[in-house]
C-alpha cells in the first residue's frame, strides 16, 4: 500500500502554513521627525515536509506477477511455465530487496532494484507494471532530491500510464510530478533563479489542470505567487492568488485558509492594510469554524501586526495577547515524541480533536504503514507542529514588546522580548534570536540610551552572521547607523548606510533597498547636502513604488518633504507632506499619518505660520494621545513648547517642558528628558532664574553624554553658554560654545549656525564686537545657504549691532534692514496671538534700526520704523475686520502720518523705548512739523520700575486675578493724602519735559500719546511739571496703540452708530470662579443708576445682568456702559480679560471674555469699562492685550478704561461730569473726559481719584 496522495497535500499544506501564522516583526528604529522605515518583515523558512517514498508491498508485486505470468502465456507459448515462474521470483525478490532499501533509506541501492525490475517489465512490454516502476523510480529520485531526474522518469511514467485504464495510477503519478515542479522549483526559487522557478511551477500547473486537480492546481498558483513576492513584486502575485481564491472554493477548508491567508499577507507587504484585514479576517472566520486553535492564533497574531502598523497599538496588544494564550496553552500538547508506545493513545484522540495535526494523524492511522514508519510520520507532524507554536509564541512575545514599547512601557516591552529569547532557546535558531535582540536595541532607541541599543545591536548583528542571514544583517546594520544620527554621527551614520547598500542590492531585497535610500537622503539632509539628498530619496520613492509597497512611498514622500522644506521649498514642502498623509489615512496608518501631521506643523512652523503650525501638532498629539503612543506624544508635546517659547509665551512652554520632562523621566525616556530639561533652562534663563537653569542643563548634559547624543549636547552646551554668560562669565561661556562649535563639525549647519549665532551674541556682550561680526558673517554665510530663515534674521540683528557699536553706523543699516524684511516676510498666515508673540522676540531688530538712522540723521525715517514695529499684529487684525486687508500689510509712511496728525488737528507724540535707559521721542504736529527728541534715564534707573512707582505713590497696589473684596470702596481720608508728587514728576522730566515746547499752548487742543510697553500704564493727565501743574490742566489727552490704529479707528467713527437703546450694565449678581466669590459693587449699581437717569436708560441691575441679555442688546447700543468687574486672567482663548456679568449656570455664561469681544460687530460708538483696572492686561511688543484692543476688533471707534481701581464716589461723579458734557455739553469725548477729570480731581485731589481714566482710540 502507499501514503495517500490527500496525507501528502495536507504535510504540504502545513508547510505553508507555518510561515504564514508565525510572522515577526523585525522593527527597524525610527529617528524622529523623520517616518520610522518600514520594519523588515522576516519571513521564517519551515523546512518543508517532503512526500515519503511510495512503498510497493509483497502483495501487489504478487499481483503483477500474476498478471504478468498470464499475459506470458497468452502471448508466448514458446515461453516454458518453469521460465515464467523464474521471472516471478526474480521481480519478488527485486521488489522485496527495493522495499526493504528504500525502508531503510538505501534509496541507491533501492533505484537499482526497481531499474531491474522495469527491464524485466519492458522486455514483455507489460505496461502497468512499467508504469508503477517508473513512478517509484520518480519517487526515489525525489527522496534523494534528484529532481530533474525523477520528473524525467514521471514524464515516462505519465506517458505510460496513458494506456493503463488506472485512474488512481494516474492520478498519483501526476501529484507526484506536480510535487517533484514543486520541490524543483522551491530549490531555484531559494537560489534566486526567479525564472527558472517561475516556469517549473508553471509546469506543476499544468500538470495538475491534466490531472483535473483543484489542490494541485492552488498550491501551484500559490506557489508562482510565491516566485514574486520572494521578489517583492506583490502587485504581480496578486493574480495568480485570486485564481486559486476562485478554485479554492471548490475545496477543503485548509487549502481555502491558506489562500486566505497567502492573499492577507500580499496586501499586507503592499500595505493595503484594509483589504489585508478583510482576508485575514475570513480566514480567521473559518479557523474558528473549523475549531483549528492554532490557526486562530496565528491569524490573531497578523491581525496584530496590521494595527501595530498602522499604529493602533492597543488593539494589537488585545490581539497579540489572545494569541500568546493560545499558544502557550498549545505548546504542551506536542512537546511529547510519538513513539510506538503512544501511538495508540494518539490515534484514539485523532477521532475527536480538530486540530490540524490530529486531522492528518486519523488520516495516517487509517493506513497499513508499519506501527515503526506511522510513529515516525506521526512525530515529523506532531514536531512540526510543535516548533510552529514555540516559533510562533516567541513571535508573538516579540510583537507585545513592540506594541509595549511604542505606549512607552520600556521596562515592560524589554521583559517581553527577553522573555521571547527564552520560549525560542529550544529551537536553537539563531536567526529568532537576533530578531529578539534586534528589538530590545529599538526599545533603547526609543528612550534615547544609545550605548545599550548599539550593545544590543551588535548582539543581535553577531547572530545573523553566524546563520548568514543577509536580510536580517542588513537590518540591523540600518539600525545602528540610526543609532548614529541620532547621536548626531552623520557622517558614520551614512558610512554605514553605504555600506549596506550594495548587500541589500545583492539579495534584491527593493524594500530594504528603498529604506535604506530614503534613510540614507534624510541623512544628507542633515549635513545641508540638499541635491544629493532629494536624489537618493527619489531612487527610494521608485523602488517603492516599483514594489508596490504604499506604507514606504508615504514614508519616502513624507522624507522628501522634509528634505524640500529645509531648502526653503515649503510650498512644495506641505504638498509632498499632504500626499503622504492622503496614503497613509488611506491606508489606515493612524501613526504615519500623526507623524505627516507634526512634520506639517514643523514647516509651518520654519514658515513663521504658527497658528497652522499649532493646529497640526494638536491635530497629531490627538492621534497620538487616542494612539497610547506615549513616547510620541511626549516628542510632540516637547515640539508644541517650543514653538510656544518661539513665540514668547514662556510661561505655557515652561509648563509643558517640565510636564514632559517629568513623564519622559519616569518612562526611562533619556533624550526626551534632556530635551524638556534644555528647554525648560532655556526659560529660566530668560527668567534670571539661573540656579535652575544650571541644574537642569547640568542633568540634561549628563543624559545625553551618558547616551553619545552628540546633537542634543550640543543644544545644552549652547543653553549652559548663555546661561555661562548671563552669570557675568563670558570666558567660559566661549569656551563652552567653542566645545560645542566642534561637535558641530560631525552634525551638520543647523547646529553650527547656531552655535555661531551664540558666540555673536556673546562676543558682543563682552564688547569684542570684531569677533561678534566674524562669527555673525560666519552663520549668516550658512543660514543663507540652508534657507534658515530665523536664524538669519537674528544673526543679522546681532551684526547689525555689531557695527553699530563698533561705530561702523552707516554699514549696520543694511543688515538690520534686512534682518526687518525677513521678520516681516515670517509674518503673513500667523493667528493674532502669535503675532504678538512673535514681534516681542523681534523687537530689539526695529529698536537697533531705530538707533542706527538716529544715529545717522534720519530720526524722522527712525520713526517709521518705530511705527513699523509697534501695535502691528493689531493692526493686520483690525485692518482685516474692516476689510482693508492691504492697509494691514503695509506700514504708514512719514507723509501719512502727518496727513493723520492734520486730518485729527492733534499732536502726535510716539514714544520708542530703545533700553532700559532710553526713550525715543516723536512729536508729529497738525501742520505736519516732526520733532525728534532723546530722553535718557539717570544711572541706575528702569523706566518700568519707576511707572510702577509711581502708582505705587498714588496709593494704587496690583491687584490679583480675581478681586475677592470691593477695592473701589476708599476711605474718605485717602481722598484727601496729599500725592507723592516726586515719582509723577520724575516721569514727567523724562516724557513730557523734552517735548514740553512743542506742545500747542491752547488746553483744549489735542495731544495723543502712542506709548510702549510699560508707558501704557503712566496717567499722563497726573504728570506734573516743576511749578506743580499737571498735564490735565495744560493739554487735552488721548491715547492710541499706534498711529496706524488712530487712522483704523477714525474711519470706525465715520459710520453711524446703533440704533438700540444704550446699554448700562451694574453691580451684576457676582458669580464664584474657581470657588471663589466676587465682592458685590453697590458703589458700581448707584454709578450705572445716575447715568441711567442722566441718559434715560433702565440700566441691567443684579441678576437682570446676564449673559444673555447683554448679547441681546450690545450689538445695537449707540452707548455701552459697564459698572462691574473686569478681570485679567485668560479665559478661553489668548486673550486675557473679561467682564463679569450676573451669575449663571457655568463660568461661560457668567463672563463675556475679550475673546468673545472681538468676535462681536458691535455698533457702539463709545465703550465705557467702568470697572477694576480694564486698562490693564498683557504689555507686548504689540501694545496692551486686553479689553481695550478686543473692543476696537469688535468696531467701536472709542474706549474709556481705568488704570487702576477707583473709588466709588469719585467714580461717579467723573462719570456723570462726562456724559453731561458729551451728551448735554456738546463736548467731544477726549474734552468731556478732560472737563470731567478736572471737576473730579477738585474734589478729590489725589491723582489716584481722577486720573485713572483714559480715552482710547478716536477722540471726537
Amino acid at each position: 500500500m502507499v501514503v495517500n496522495r490527500s496525507m501528502k497535500l495536507a504535510l504540504t499544506l502545513l508547510g505553508l502554513i507555518v510561515p504564514l501564522l508565525t510572522r515577526p516583526l523585525m522593527a527597524q528604529a525610527h529617528v524622529r521627525p523623520i517616518l520610522p522605515p518600514e520594519r523588515s518583515r522576516l519571513q521564517p523558512i519551515a523546512a518543508s515536509i517532503r512526500p515519503s517514498p511510495l512503498i510497493l508491498h509483497t502483495q501487489s508485486a504478487q499481483t503483477h506477477a500474476a498478471q504478468l505470468l498470464a499475459q506470458g502465456e497468452a502471448q508466448s507459448g514458446a515461453l516454458q511455465s518453469s521460465k515464467i515462474a523464474a521471472i516471478i521470483k526474480q521481480i519478488m525478490q527485486l521488489r522485496a530487496a527495493a522495499v526493504k532499501a528504500t525502508n531503510e533509506r538505501r534509496y541507491g541501492e533501492a533505484i537499482q532494484h526497481y531499474q531491474q525490475v522495469l527491464r524485466l517489465f519492458q522486455r514483455y512490454q507489460y505496461q502497468p507494471g512499467i508504469a508503477m516502476t517508473q513512478w517509484k523510480l520518480g519517487t526515489l529520485y525525489h527522496e534523494q532530491k534528484q529532481y530533474p531526474q525523477a520528473l524525467k522518469v514521471l514524464a515516462a511514467a505519465a506517458t505510460t500510464v496513458q494506456g493503463v485504464k488506472n485512474p488512481t495510477l494516474a492520478a498519483q503519478i501526476y501529484t507526484s510530478q506536480r510535487l517533484a515542479y514543486t520541490e524543483l522549483g522551491q530549490q531555484q526559487l531559494a537560489q534566486r533563479k526567479y525564472d527558472q522557478a517561475l516556469q517549473v511551477f508553471q509546469q506543476g500547473l499544468r500538470v495538475s489542470k491534466r490531472a483535473r486537480d483543484i489542490s494541485g492546481q492552488v498550491l501551484s498558483l500559490i506557489k508562482i505567487a510565491e516566485v514574486y513576492r520572494a521578489q517583492q513584486l506583490y502587485r504581480q502575485a496578486l493574480p495568480s492568488l485570486k485564481v486559486a481564491h476562485r478554485l479554492v472554493q471548490q475545496d477543503d477548508a485548509m487549502s481555502q485558509n491558506v489562500v486566505l491567508m497567502v492573499l492577507g499577507r500580499t496586501y499586507d507587504d503592499l500595505s493595503e492594510f484594509p483589504q489585508a484585514l478583510t482576508y485575514y479576517q475570513q480566514a480567521l472566520k473559518s479557523a474558528v469554524r473549523e475549531q483549528d486553535v492554532m490557526q486562530v492564533a496565528g491569524l490573531e497574531n497578523n491581525i496584530a501586526t496590521i494595527y501595530l502598523n498602522q499604529g493602533n497599538y492597543r488593539a494589537a496588544l488585545k490581539r497579540l495577547n489572545q494569541s500568546l494564550k493560545i499558544a502557550q496553552q498549545s505548546r504542551q500538547l506536542y512537546a511529547a515524541p510519538v513513539t510506538v508506545q503512544n501511538l495508540d493513545r494518539l490515534c484514539q484522540t485523532a477521532k475527536t480533536n480538530p486540530a490540524p495535526p490530529f486531522k492528518f494523524l486519523s488520516q495516517f492511522c487509517a493506513t497499513r504503514l508499519p506501527r515503526t514508519v506511522l510513529a515516525e510520520k506521526t512525530n515529523i507532524v506532531f514536531q512540526g507542529y510543535w516548533r510552529m507554536i514555540v516559533t510562533l509564541e516567541g513571535n508573538v512575545l516579540n510583537n507585545i514588546g513592540t506594541a509595549e514599547s511604542s505606549l512607552g512601557q520600556y521596562d515592560s516591552a524589554i521583559a517581553r522580548h527577553q522573555q521571547s529569547l527564552k520560549v525560542h532557546k529550544p529551537l536553537q535558531d539563531l536567526g529568532r534570536d537576533a530578531t529578539s535582540w534586534n528589538n530590545i536595541g529599538n526599545v533603547h532607541l526609543a528612550r534615547g540610551q544609545y550605548t545599550q541599543a548599539l550593545s544590543a545591536y551588535e548582539t543581535s548583528l553577531k547572530l545573523v552572521r553566524q546563520v548568514g542571514n543577509r536580510n536580517q544583517e542588513a537590518s540591523t546594520m540600518s539600525n545602528m547607523a540610526q543609532v548614529y544620527q541620532a547621536q548626531g554621527q552623520v557622517a558614520r551614520s551614512i558610512k554605514l548606510v553605504q555600506q549596506v547598500l550594495p548587500m541589500v542590492r545583492s539579495i534584491e531585497d527593493k524594500q530594504q533597498e528603498a529604506t535604506l535610500l530614503s534613510n540614507l537622503g534624510s541623512s544628507y539632509a542633515a549635513l545641508a547636502d540638499y541635491v544629493k539628498a532629494e536624489a537618493v530619496i527619489q531612487q527610494g520613492l521608485k523602488l517603492h513604488r516599483r514594489v508596490g509597497s504604499l506604507s514606504g512611498e508615504a514614508t519616502a514622500l513624507n522624507n522628501l518633504a522634509i528634505v524640500t522644506g529645509q531648502r526653503g521649498e515649503y510650498e512644495t514642502a506641505i504638498r509632498l507632506h499632504q500626499q503622504s498623509l492622503t496614503i497613509a489615512q488611506r491606508i489606515g496608518d493612524r501613526h504615519k499619518a500623526a507623524a505627516n501631521l507634526a512634520n506639517l506643523g514643523r514647516t509651518y512652523t520654519d514658515l513663521a505660520q504658527y497658528a497652522q503650525g499649532i493646529d497640526y501638532y494638536q491635530q497629531a498629539l490627538a492621534v497620538h494621545q487616542d494612539l497610547g503612543s506615549q513616547s510620541w506624544v511626549l516628542s510632540t508635546q516637547a515640539n508644541l513648547a517650543g514653538m510656544y517659547r518661539t513665540l514668547g509665551q514662556n510661561d505655557k512652554a515652561l509648563a509643558l517642558y517640565q510636564s514632559v520632562a517629568q513623564q519622559a523621566q519616569r518612562l526611562g525616556e533619556s533624550m526626551t528628558t534632556g530635551i524638556a530639561l534644555v528647554g525648560s533652562a532655556t526659560i529660566w534663563l530668560e527668567q534670571a532664574d539661573y540656579e535652575s537653569a544650571q541644574q537642569a542643563l547640568q542633568q540634561a548634559l549628563k543624559l545625553h553624554r551618558s547616551a553619545g547624543a552628540k546633537r542634543a549636547e550640543i543644544y545644552a552646551l549652547r543653553a549652559l553658554g548663555k546661561l555661562q554668560a548671563k552669570q557675568g562669565k563670558p570666558g567660559r561661556a566661549i569656551a563652552t560654545l567653542q566645545t560645542a562649535l566642534g561637535l558641530t563639525q560631525a552634525v551638520g549647519p543647523l547646529e553650527k549656525s547656531l552655535t555661531l549665532q551664540d558666540l555673536a551674541q556673546v562676543q558682543f556682550e563682552r564688547g569684542d564686537y570684531n569677533a561678534a561680526q566674524t562669527m555673525a558673517k560666519q552663520a549668516m554665510t550658512i543660514a543663507q545657504s540652508a534657507k534658515y530663515q530665523d536664524i538669519l534674521g537674528t544673526v543679522l540683528t546681532w551684526l547689525g549691532r555689531a557695527q553699530f557699536a563698533n561705530n561702523q553706523v552707516g554699514q549696520a543699516i543694511t543688515p538690520l534692514q534686512q534682518a526687518v524684511a525677513v521678520w516681516e516676510g515670517l509674518r503673513p498666515g500667523l493667528k493674532d496671538s502669535d503675532k504678538v508673540s512673535l514681534f516681542d522676540t523681534q523687537a530689539q531688530t526695529y529698536q537697533a534700526l531705530q538707533q542706527a538712522l538716529v544715529a545717522q540723521g534720519k530720526p524722522e525715517q527712525a520713526l517709521e520704523i518705530a511705527e513699523r514695529g509697534r501695535a502691528r499684529a493689531f493692526v493686520e487684525l483690525f485692518a482685516t475686520k474692516m476689510g482693508q486687508v492691504k492697509t494691514a500689510l503695509t506700514s504708514p509712511n512719514l507723509s501719512q502720518i502727518k496727513a493723520l496728525a492734520q486730518q485729527q488737528q492733534a499732536t502726535l507724540v510716539e514714544y520708542s523705548q530703545i533700553d532700559d535707559r532710553t526713550v525715543y521721542i516723536w512729536v508729529i504736529k497738525p501742520n505736519g512739523d516732526v520733532v525728534f527728541r532723546e530722553s535718557r534715564l539717570p544711572p541706575k534707573t528702569r523706566l518700568a520700575q519707576m511707572v510702577q512707582q509711581s502708582r505705587y505713590a498714588m496709593g494704587v497696589r496690583s491687584r490679583t486675578s480675581i478681586t475677592l473684596v470691593d477695592t473701589r470702596d476708599i476711605t474718605t481720608d485717602v481722598a484727601n493724602v496729599p500725592m507723592a508728587a516726586g515719582n509723577l514728576a520724575a516721569l514727567h522730566r523724562i516724557l513730557i519735559a523734552p517735548i514740553a515746547q512743542d506742545l500747542p499752548r491752547d488746553s483744549t487742543q489735542k495731544v495723543i500719546f502712542m506709548p510702549q510697553g510699560s508707558l501704557f500704564y503712566v496717567p499722563f493727565a497726573a504728570l506734573e511739571d516743576a511749578a506743580g501743574k499737571v498735564l490735565l490742566e495744560k493739554h487735552t489727552i488721548a491715547v492710541a496703540p499706534s498711529i496706524q490704529s488712530l487712522a483704523l479707528t477714525a474711519k470706525l467713527k465715520q459710520r453711524d452708530p446703533g440704533q438700540g437703546a444704550t446699554l448700562i450694565v451694574g453691580n451684576p449678581t457676582m458669580p464664584s470662579l474657581d470657588g471663589l466669590t466676587l465682592a458685590p459693587l453697590p458703589g458700581a449699581e448707584r454709578e450705572a443708576k445716575a447715568v441711567g437717569t442722566m441718559l434715560n436708560i433702565t440700566p441691567l441691575i443684579g441678576a437682570q445682568a446676564t449673559k444673555a441679555a447683554v448679547l441681546q442688546q450690545i450689538t445695537r447700543a449707540p452707548i455701552v456702559h459697564f459698572a462691574t468687574h473686569g478681570l485679567l486672567d485668560t479665559f478661553r482663548g489668548d486673550v486675557p480679560g473679561a467682564v463679569v456679568l450676573a451669575r449663571g449656570k457655568s463660568e461661560a455664561e457668567s463672563l463675556l471674555t475679550a475673546s468673545e469681544i472681538a468676535d462681536l460687530k458691535l455698533q457702539a460708538d463709545l465703550v465705557v469699562l467702568s470697572a477694576c483696572s480694564t486698562g490693564k492686561g498683557d504689555i507686548t511688543g504689540d501694545g496692551v492685550i486686553g479689553l481695550s484692543r478686543s473692543l476696537f476688533l469688535a468696531g467701536v471707534p472709542s474706549v474709556i478704561v481705568s488704570l487702576w481701581d477707583v473709588d466709588d464716589a469719585a467714580t461717579a461723579k467723573l462719570m456723570t461730569a462726562f456724559y453731561r458734557n458729551w451728551q448735554t455739553q456738546k463736548m467731544d469725548k477726549a474734552q468731556a473726559l478732560r472737563q470731567a477729570m478736572l471737576e473730579t480731581r477738585e474734589a478729590f485731589p489725589n491723582p489716584q481719584l481722577w486720573a485713572a481714566f483714559n480715552l482710547v482710540g478716536e477722540s471726537r
